[in-house]
């Protein structure tokens, strides 16, 4: 994977791959890089952890909580193979799937510990509270951003000033894809100026490309074969209206009932809000294929992959789903929802999926019925798993070490000092 730069940085990105070394000799210790969490989640862990192995950074992960709500994961921050800061937090839960940490205890830290370079998480409390302490002590910071046009798109005027104020001064962006750097360069006023590293979302890739052929996989596999239909719609995630919960069971309605494809069963994987409604639905329109299995630990997802024909996911707002990557990396053929942040960047319309318009209901079902009879395993295998490679924790590591250094090297100089307006 290659860093993404604009072509005025070209060169200065060149320049600065060989700098660790001198880094380390003018400062005569390691860069001390801050990363600022909410939480970590742990599909993070492995990634946090190749950062801070990298030679010449010395990483501390700050965070404000160990677990975030909607999630059944909890992670005992004292125990993870890097070093962590935990800040005392106010927590605001906003729904199921949403909520917001204020930490003026991280002012007190930075001023203490004074970092070399933080990367902020994207536009949060934190980020507009260290603004200030950053800029009196001409701290560089990059923007970690993983939100889109479709996700952020229609926050308010007060708040797209802030942001705007935020991009103008930062040292540089880590962008979780095409859609994630588009909604960055709305924010400056010259984009070409900026400076952007593509840094993706990345899971445990090998996990799920097993390819189920030890004894416990193959047992578990044909345990699933005898419970579900012959073929199978699989979705994995929150059970959430930001997820299209509604839209696709709509969609399997008319796929059974009007496409008459009533040997295809609607596998859910996850908890949230709308459980029971799902139940409902299933009763009330006589779907006895429609499966909700909560929560499945990690190891036993890939006989669920294993076993469907197909992957759907139509979440009205998703910044960088990972389930994606997870079907990918099993070769899963996807159906996906084109304001999905990374859609654009892994599907490929006929080879390997089709992105579709989630609230277009006719356009859903017919994608569902070509992915269903017409995109061929072997194809879409191949297609996804190069696909997914591009996202692997030591490239990704490696795009956040340059970014870090390159930040550092450039000494607090933000893009707001060359760009007018």
């Amino acid at each position: 994977m290659q860093t993404e730069l604009s072509r005025d940085n070209h060169q200065i990105w060149q320049q600065h791959q060989a700098e660790i070394p001198a880094m380390v000799r003018e400062r005569n210790r390691d860069v001390k890089a801050w990363l600022i969490q909410p939480a970590i989640a742990p599909y993070r862990v492995p990634l946090f952890q190749e950062i801070g192995s990298t030679p010449g950074i010395d990483l501390t992960v700050v965070v404000q909580a160990e677990t975030l709500a909607g999630h059944p994961w909890k992670i005992d921050i004292n125990q993870l193979p890097f070093q962590v800061l935990r800040v005392p937090a106010m927590r605001w839960q906003r729904n199921f799937e949403s909520e917001a940490f204020i930490s003026p205890a991280i002012i007190r830290e930075f001023i203490r510990h004074r970092p070399d370079v933080v990367i902020c998480s994207g536009f949060t409390m934190s980020t507009m509270l260290l603004f200030l302490p950053m800029l009196l002590f001409g701290t560089p910071f990059i923007i970690w951003n993983e939100g889109t046009c479709s996700t952020d798109g229609n926050i308010s005027p007060i708040k797209l000033r802030i942001r705007r104020a935020l991009a103008r001064r930062a040292s540089g962006f880590l962008v979780a894809g095409s859609l994630s750097r588009q909604y960055i360069e709305g924010l400056l006023p010259r984009p070409e100026n900026g400076l952007f590293h593509l840094a993706y979302n990345c899971i445990d890739n090998a996990h799920f490309m097993r390819d189920m052929s030890n004894e416990d996989d193959r047992a578990h596999l044909n345990q699933l074969k005898q419970r579900f239909a012959p073929r199978n719609l699989l979705h994995v995630g929150k059970l959430g209206e930001r997820k299209g919960i509604k839209q696709l069971l709509e969609a399997y309605r008319r796929l059974v009932h009007d496409r008459g494809m009533q040997d295809v069963g609607l596998i859910l994987l996850g908890d949230g809000p709308l459980r029971q409604y799902i139940c409902d639905f299933a009763e009330q329109h006589k779907l006895d294929k429609i499966h909700v299995g909560g929560f499945v630990p990690q190891d036993q997802i890939p006989a669920y992959y294993a076993l469907a024909d197909v992957f759907v996911l139509l979440s009205i707002a998703d910044p960088n789903p990972l389930v994606i990557f997870e079907a990918l990396a099993t070769g899963l053929p996807i159906v996906c929802s084109s304001r999905a942040g990374n859609a654009v960047d892994f599907i490929v319309n006929g080879s390997n999926g089709y992105q579709v318009d989630p609230l277009d209901t006719d356009a859903v079902v017919d994608k569902m019925a070509l992915a269903l009879t017409t995109i061929d395993r072997t194809t879409s295998t191949c297609v996804s798993r190069k696909l997914v490679m591009k996202a692997t924790y030591q490239d990704v590591a490696k795009v956040f070490a340059d970014a870090v250094i390159i930040a550092g090297r450039a000494g607090g100089q933000s893009l707001g000092s060359s760009v007018s307006g």
